[in-house]
């Protein structure tokens, strides 16, 4: 193996089959199937991935660079992700979205209500169709389509006057089901790596922020009297 691998990653770390090429290209595959290069030069660091040029450019990484080399590699290489990165969306994670959508309501641009996808053969054909989305990072172009509907913002307002109402987009069912499934993984994600902060309330689920607008317009009002 180069030395530009055993020198940073530990025994723990290369736990995964693969190659060295003749061209120092390393091949190799993590335990989740995934294939990747990693290109490297022995002892010269002058053709690397972005992440690594800072801290290589003076040659061997410094002991205390080390941890983050490999930190951007793994990051780089889907080396170390849980089962949960690549796992499939399973019949469970659409039922339980599903169990949230609200019943009856205005039929939405591909005529399917919310009712129908409770069918289990539908409900079947649906999850096989968020794993085909999921994985390849396409949609159908259907979900790019919507109905606006115009609300008045208040009833005295000029009927005829467009900025008196708000546009709401009535988007498929369909889109919305896939939407709440991609919340959930990104929610559950951000969760267990601690990765959003304290201060972070708004779209967070048991967060509220009431105590932000409270403090903010505290600092407003004793902004007022000090002036």
């Amino acid at each position: 193996m180069s030395s530009c691998l055993t020198n940073i990653l530990s025994h723990e770390d290369i736990n995964w089959i693969g190659h060295l090429t003749n061209n120092h290209t390393w091949v190799g595959g993590n335990q989740n199937g995934y294939v990747y290069q990693w290109e490297c030069q022995q002892y010269n660091y002058q053709k690397q991935i972005s992440p690594y040029s800072a801290l290589w450019a003076s040659g061997e990484p410094r002991p205390d660079d080390k941890a983050q080399c490999v930190q951007i590699w793994k990051l780089e290489t889907g080396f170390g992700l849980d089962d949960h990165d690549y796992c499939e969306i399973s019949l469970e994670e659409v039922f339980n979205v599903l169990k949230c959508s609200t019943k009856g309501g205005s039929l939405r641009y591909d005529k399917i209500p919310v009712e129908l996808y409770k069918n289990q053969t539908l409900l079947k054909a649906i999850a096989r169709v968020f794993n085909v989305c999921f994985n390849s990072g396409k949609v159908p172009v259907m979900w790019s389509n919507g109905i606006i509907t115009p609300i008045p913002k208040s009833s005295t307002s000029d009927p005829s006057d467009p900025l008196s109402y708000c546009g709401i987009i009535l988007a498929s069912v369909s889109y919305k089901l896939y939407c709440g499934v991609l919340n959930s993984h990104l929610t559950y994600k951000l969760d267990e790596i601690d990765f959003l902060c304290d201060e972070q309330n708004s779209y967070r689920k048991w967060h509220s922020t009431v105590s932000h607008l409270s403090t903010q317009s505290t600092i407003i009002e004793t902004g007022k009297l000090r002036n």
